[in-house]
């Protein structure tokens, strides 16, 4: 386990060569593309009902998503696990529970090394919070440019059950309908279930142009209104990486929860970050939920998919922004921006004051 105190340097060489994902909105990285691009909202952010545990379901998800990526690996290979909660309700609702192996996310890593037969040089488990798919990416550039392995493969997972469900409910975060992300009629999130592999290299793929993260102690369950510790995460990846020029991205895509707290912190953030500059933002969650420590990877895929496609996508389920917000917003009848995308930004906001941005360009 690892906490996320310091802001390493990412450098350029870092790319991301490879990814796939599974969601509810079907198995593969396009199912997740194809309802972003057609504005369809997953009814249920669930997986279908299994009567695996939830060990196993995350590992056959981790499995069906790195099917999708066709790579040869080096013979030094580092495989992180990032997770908010791992594998814990298969444990913490049993009355007589056997003890786990070893722990809720070393018994979800060593299954899936397991199940593909891979054999890594370096291997981890991170958790912190929704911003654990960022805070394992950074260690894995860390990992490739220090010249430790050749490659890192980045796998992030959570499934939703009562422990999490539970605890967004007593906190009243959970939409009674659905998500409206920075709409001034938002009332809250959606959970979903996810699981995403990215794989991290020096040959050809999107660059990986920095990642920037920061702690305060504002609160454990949301983040400071006046968006400072978003704005230093950004601040240090900006400052931290050496032999990049960071221009201002081509699009954001903002961690956009829908929640009242989180949606406002984001745009006073972006707007002091760049201030009348009208950079496009964009959202993924109000599509398949909030996915906890999985939804800074699902955000780099559909950053990588948007560079790819030369494609952007908006938030279909906000007919229009809350007027006392200063971003731009890619809100339902807006019209999107021309196909110039050279960077997308991305944001991960999470629990205990864990903040984290990532850039990607092509």
């Amino acid at each position: 386990m690892m906490n996320a105190a310091s802001a390493p340097r990412t450098p350029s060489q870092v790319r991301i060569i490879g990814y796939g994902c599974s969601t509810s909105a079907g198995p593969t990285t396009l199912d997740f593309w194809n309802h972003l691009c057609e504005g369809q909202r997953i009814q249920s952010g669930l997986w279908p009902h299994s009567t695996l545990s939830i060990k196993d379901q995350i590992i056959k998800n981790l499995c069906l998503s790195w099917k999708q990526i066709h790579i040869e690996l080096g013979a030094r290979v580092g495989v992180i696990f990032a997770s908010t909660k791992g594998c814990i309700e298969d444990y913490i609702w049993n009355p007589t529970p056997p003890l786990p192996s070893q722990n809720p996310y070393t018994e979800i890593l060593s299954g899936w090394i397991k199940q593909v037969g891979i054999v890594p040089k370096l291997s981890l488990c991170m958790s912190n919070a929704c911003s654990s798919a960022l805070v394992a990416l950074n260690l894995g550039s860390q990992w490739v440019q220090q010249d430790r392995v050749d490659q890192v493969i980045v796998l992030t997972s959570d499934k939703i059950g009562r422990f999490a469900s539970r605890g967004f409910e007593s906190l009243h975060a959970l939409t009674p309908t659905y998500p409206k992300p920075f709409s001034a009629e938002r009332d809250g999130l959606a959970l979903g279930d996810a699981a995403a592999v990215i794989v991290l290299g020096k040959t050809a793929g999107f660059r990986l142009k920095g990642i920037g993260i920061d702690t305060e102690g504002f609160a454990v369950t949301r983040p400071s209104p006046s968006g400072a510790s978003l704005k230093r995460a950004y601040e240090r990846m900006t400052s931290l990486t050496d032999g990049v020029v960071f221009q201002p991205p081509s699009l954001i895509i903002a961690h956009g929860t829908g929640t009242p707290l989180n949606d406002a912190t984001e745009d006073q953030t972006f707007e002091s970050l760049f201030p009348q500059q009208r950079i496009p933002i964009t959202a993924t969650k109000w599509c398949i939920g909030h996915t906890l420590g999985a939804s800074g990877a699902l955000d780099l895929i559909a950053a990588c998919e948007s560079l790819l496609h030369q494609r952007v996508f908006s938030i279909a389920t906000t007919k229009s922004a809350d007027p006392q917000f200063q971003g731009h917003y890619l809100v339902n009848e807006a019209p999107l921006p021309a196909n110039n995308l050279e960077s997308v930004l991305i944001s991960s906001l999470g629990f205990g004051g864990i903040h984290a941005v990532a850039e990607v360009a092509r």
